[in-house]
Formats: structure tokens, sequence, C-alpha cells
């Protein structure tokens, strides 16, 4: 089991990732959102192993990583990637986040901006008073996940993530099999302390510093976070591309896999171009 072993202020971590792909590309590093493991990318991993080199990871208190509890902060998140990334010898990465960990990204660009070949933030957000808490048909949605055992807690999550046309039209129960593996409910003291580093996330007022190709995707059905923040993303950061799934929701690296897929590895081709 490949594990970065570090110590820091917050005491020893155990970082938990796996790699896949020996492509001729420039490597790949996915980072996941908040609670659910890095194996939540497994539509991605696979299209895009095929032409790079691609790594995942569990953040503190998910899946196989190990560290101790507290008040998380973005610029503790942003550590961890740099130093998994000096851990993989990695100079440079396209770097990819998703909710949480599209803000994590942002965070790492405007950091340690010579580490990027380029940015993509899916369904995430800059930060702010505006955008901290779900929209009204998420908030229960979520209240339900965070505290629901079981089958209750899988049904309220594959709402959150999915509208409700998209459910209607798949196979639910390899839906809720997936979830049960990929959003193990996680002790409350854990979920609280990345929410803590969520909570502090603010980047909109620094975006404009940011000069790495960045691709910005949004998803209109969207309960958890709000779209219109995908676009002020788009308007904040100089020259980056929008892309809109209209159909999806928060889960939208799952229900448009392939097509998510394609548009990464679109930017990436257009960035080493």
């Amino acid at each position: 089991m490949p594990l970065l072993e570090f110590r820091c202020e917050t005491g020893p971590v155990r970082l938990h990732y796996e790699t896949a792909g020996e492509g001729p590309g420039q490597p790949v590093l996915l980072i996941m959102g908040l609670a659910a493991e890095g194996r939540g990318w497994e539509n991605q991993i696979d299209p895009l192993a095929a032409h790079h080199p691609v790594a995942w990871f569990d953040h503190r208190g998910v899946g196989r990583t190990r560290a101790r509890p507290g008040r998380y902060s973005m610029a503790l998140f942003t550590e961890d990637v740099r130093r998994l990334l000096d851990h993989l010898g990695w100079d440079r990465a396209h770097v990819v986040g998703v909710s949480m960990g599209g803000m994590i990204a942002q965070h790492v660009a405007l950091t340690f901006p010579e580490r990027l070949i380029s940015l993509s933030l899916i369904v995430t957000h800059a930060g702010g008073r505006r955008p901290r808490l779900p929209r009204p048909p998420g908030i229960a949605r979520f209240a339900r996940v965070a505290v629901l055992p079981g089958r209750g807690r899988v049904a309220a999550l594959e709402r959150l993530l999915f509208p409700a046309e998209h459910l209607a039209r798949i196979d639910r129960h390899d839906l809720r099999r997936r979830l049960r593996t990929q959003f193990k409910a996680i002790p409350r003291r854990y979920l609280l302390s990345q929410l803590s580093a969520v909570m502090g996330h603010r980047t909109a007022h620094r975006l404009h510093r940011i000069d790495t190709p960045t691709l910005v995707i949004a998803a209109p059905h969207d309960v958890v976070i709000h779209p219109r923040e995908s676009h002020r993303l788009h308007r904040l950061i100089p020259g980056s591309r929008l892309i809109t799934f209209d159909d999806a929701g928060h889960g939208v690296i799952r229900q448009k896999g392939p097509e998510i897929s394609r548009a990464l590895l679109d930017h990436f081709a257009a960035s080493e171009g």
C-alpha cells in the first residue's frame, strides 16, 4: 500500500495515495472533495491514465490516510499536496480538483504556481459567506448524509449528488454500491475538521493572479454548490474556460464520466501544446 509518511505541526501523517498510467503526457494529480475517498475518481482514472501518469489520494480523516483531527485549513491541505508532488518526483503536474478538492487546487495554484501545468476546477467556489452553505434543497440532504446510518445515508447521498431525472434512468443498486465504498461514513470529528477548512476558504480577491491555463466545470442542477459560483470563478480567473454540463448535479464526475475525461484530456493537451 503506497504511503507518504511525514510529521508536521499537527502530528504524524500517513497519507495513502495510488498511481496509474505511464503515458507520454505530463503527470496529473486528482484532488477529491469533502469526506470522499480518492478512488471516487474511478470514472476518470483509466481514461486519463491511458495518456498520462495519474495520482490520487485520501484526505486526512478519510479512507486509509491516518492523521489527527483538529482545525484543518486550506494551507494544511495545500502542504499535503506539495509533499505528495515532491514524493512522486513530479516537478510540475496538471492539478484537478472537485468540490472541496477544487478549493484546495485554487490554493495550490496560488501558493505554488510553478508546480502547475494546468488547473481544472469542477463544481467548486472561491469562498466567502455567500457560497458556504448548500442551496436550500441540499441543506436537508447534506444533514441527512451527516447523521443517518446505513441505507438512509446512502439514499440521501444519491439525492444530494444527482438530479432525480438522472436517478430515474440508471441502475440505482449499482450506484448505491459504489457510493457505499467511496463515501464511507467518517467520524464526526474528521468531518468537522474538513468543514473547518472549507469554512475558512477565501480566494476571490487573489484569483486574478492565476496565469495557469484553467478549466472551470459547472453543473446547473448542483444543490451543494450553486452553479453561479463556477461562473464567478470563470470571471475571476483571467483567460479561464468554462464548460457546463446542462443536466448534471454535484456528482458530475460520475454522472458525466466520459465527457469529463474528454474535457480534461483536451485541456491538458492544449496546456502542454
